[in-house]
């Protein structure tokens, strides 16, 4: 059970797309941790059709700047973090060049 702004909120009262959202979250944040942040999610965005980006979009930069840590400034060494990144020779200069 949850409360916001006085509203009792229950697991048996959510729709299926707000029962998919809590069986995701559920295991990690805990029941009335995730029935909260349904309730804001509704509250901000309710009505409206939200789109979330491919997981790679969210960890891209954090992808780059590993790229960036692991170079040593060896020429060679870039097919290797190529293979390694599973990315092209081309794309792995364009990120080492700030591109």
């Amino acid at each position: 059970m949850s409360a916001l702004k006085g509203i009792d909120i229950r697991v048996e009262d959510l729709t299926e797309t707000y029962r998919e959202v809590f069986d995701l979250l559920v295991e990690d944040l805990g029941e009335n941790a995730v029935l909260t942040v349904i309730a804001r999610l509704a509250e901000h965005y309710g009505g409206q059709q939200v789109y979330f980006q491919s997981q790679s979009s969210l960890t891209r930069a954090a992808r780059d700047r590993a790229i960036k840590a692991s170079h040593t400034g060896d020429p060679d060494q870039l097919r290797s973090i190529a293979r390694e990144k599973q990315l092209s020779l081309p794309h792995i200069r364009r990120i080492l060049s700030g591109g």
